[in-house]
């Protein structure tokens, strides 16, 4: 680009594509022409939208702590995968209700017996039946 040399400090100042900026979200000098770059794939205080849940504005920083730990649309193994479930992905959230509730999905009578094996595995059932 050329201009006249007095015009250089505003140029640089305000149009240069590669002055440097500072980000919005993480405070960071950017180049200016690098920004939108910078905001969608690695400034960890842009906001982010968890994947699972669609929850929005997330930031970068904390989205894997949010599906590691808080979303609950996360898929997840069956605890009663050991004993046969075929379930191969269910929701965090299935897999956090009650054992009770988890029982009730699972019993029917192909299930009672493999239940009970588990059961007793893991110390659940205080007594053989």
């Amino acid at each position: 680009m050329k201009f006249q040399r007095f015009h250089q400090g505003e140029h640089l100042k305000s149009e240069c594509e590669y002055r440097n900026v500072k980000c919005d979200f993480c405070g960071k000098d950017v180049a200016f022409a690098s920004m939108k770059e910078h905001v969608d794939t690695i400034c960890d205080g842009a906001p982010v939208t968890c994947k699972y849940c669609n929850k929005k504005d997330i930031l970068r920083t904390d989205i894997e702590r949010h599906e590691r730990r808080d979303c609950e649309e996360v898929p997840a193994t069956c605890e009663f995968q050991a004993v046969g479930c075929n379930h191969a992905k269910i929701l965090r959230s299935t897999q956090r209700n009650s054992y009770s509730k988890l029982v009730k999905v699972h019993s029917t009578a192909e299930w009672d017996s493999r239940w009970q094996r588990f059961a007793k595995t893991i110390g659940y059932l205080a007594c053989d039946s």
